[in-house]
């Protein structure tokens, strides 16, 4: 019953009248993070003082329009609150240390929101300790339904004849880094009764699928059905997430919570 808008970086047009282009000039692939174009905040500004929405929710640490997003709500008077889909650990490795110095330099901005939503109290503790007002974090912590995903058969297997499944899910995009996974299974010369099930859409999808045409790779697409997502998953043994940077990664719970070998990045 209430009428939500998003407001996307992208350089294309949108038929939908409920999503608003944000020009930017460059995008980082691995990260996301975008460069907006000098239009961006007359844009951001004008749509927000168009909809005059209830509330702003906003993913942190996307582009440097996260700094004015706070300024043009208060002048506005519309509430907004963020998420990080970062983490960061405590060793003293340099992109750790550099992870670290981004979110001091977001601390600021978070102090202005009325609510910041994190992933684990370690963040919570954390965003305190620099300022942040206590009573509007709140920690959002993973979790799966343990029930639904659990061991079982799969018709999938069955139907593509599957010894052993490999099993890649998640968004098809440099920041996933489905390529090294691919080039990786190929290179194993597996027999052709282990497969790599790779489940999931996105710009780099045609590529991979022009690039590893083989019998022992099956492309599922995005699977919107529950159900049918764990029946593919059930089918598979190993999951592999062979990500760049994973913030929150409910597609590993999901796996584990099936009883796959899980293996992922560092």
């Amino acid at each position: 019953g209430h009428d939500v808008y998003f407001l996307r970086y992208t350089n294309e047009p949108q038929s939908d009248p409920h999503i608003i282009s944000i020009p930017y000039y460059i995008r980082e692939p691995r990260t996301y993070i975008f460069v907006p174009s000098v239009r961006a905040i007359p844009i951001l500004t004008n749509s927000l003082k168009r909809i005059r929405p209830d509330l702003v929710y906003t993913y942190i640490g996307l582009s440097p329009c996260d700094f004015y997003l706070p300024i043009i709500c208060r002048s506005l008077h519309i509430p907004i609150t963020g998420i990080w889909h970062a983490d960061f650990n405590e060793s003293r490795d340099v992109t750790q240390m550099i992870i670290k110095l981004a979110f001091l330099f977001y601390m600021p901005l978070c102090r202005s929101m009325q609510l910041v939503f994190v992933f684990s109290e370690k963040m919570k503790h954390f965003h305190i300790k620099h300022g942040v007002r206590a009573h509007t974090i709140i920690v959002l912590p993973n979790g799966v339904d343990a029930n639904f995903y659990s061991p079982g058969p799969s018709q999938f297997k069955k139907h593509n004849g599957i010894n052993t499944g490999v099993l890649f899910l998640g968004r098809l995009s440099a920041q996933k880094n489905p390529a090294v996974l691919l080039k990786s299974f190929l290179a194993a010369k597996p027999p052709p009764d282990t497969k790599l099930v790779v489940v999931g859409g996105g710009d780099l999808e045609r590529s991979l699928k022009n690039q590893f045409q083989d019998p022992r790779i099956l492309f599922t697409g995005m699977i919107l059905d529950k159900h049918i997502k764990r029946d593919i998953m059930r089918s598979c043994s190993i999951f592999v997430q062979p990500s760049i940077m994973e913030g929150i990664s409910l597609a590993l719970l999901e796996a584990m919570a099936i009883g796959m070998a899980s293996i992922t990045s560092d």
